[in-house]
């Protein structure tokens, strides 16, 4: 296993637990998101593994697909833990009109 499919299995991971952690705060259980830093950590990880093995691929098994794909799935691993962090830490994500004050 090259390091590019070693990071699109992290970043497949992170995005499955961040999707648990979605249907579990969705079933009530709200403190599930104190756990979303699991999927963005995984989704890290996974991101400069498949970044590092595309790039340092030599043996020219990988396509540039195979590179993408694991870089994509890591991104949506991250920006779903950011999402959950940011219901779990109250950011202000969108513009409201208490803002406007």
């Amino acid at each position: 296993m090259n390091m590019a499919a070693l990071g699109g299995s992290f970043g497949i991971a992170g995005a499955s637990i961040g999707l648990l952690l979605f249907v579990g705060s969705c079933a009530g259980y709200d403190a599930v998101f104190m756990l979303s830093i699991i999927p963005f950590a995984l989704g890290c990880l996974g991101l400069i593994l498949a970044v590092v093995g595309t790039i340092r691929d030599k043996s020219g098994t990988l396509t540039t697909s195979q590179g993408l794909a694991a870089m994509w799935v890591s991104f949506i691993a991250i920006a779903g833990g950011l999402l959950e962090m940011g219901v779990w830490l109250h950011w202000t994500l969108l513009w409201s009109a208490t803002m406007a004050k």
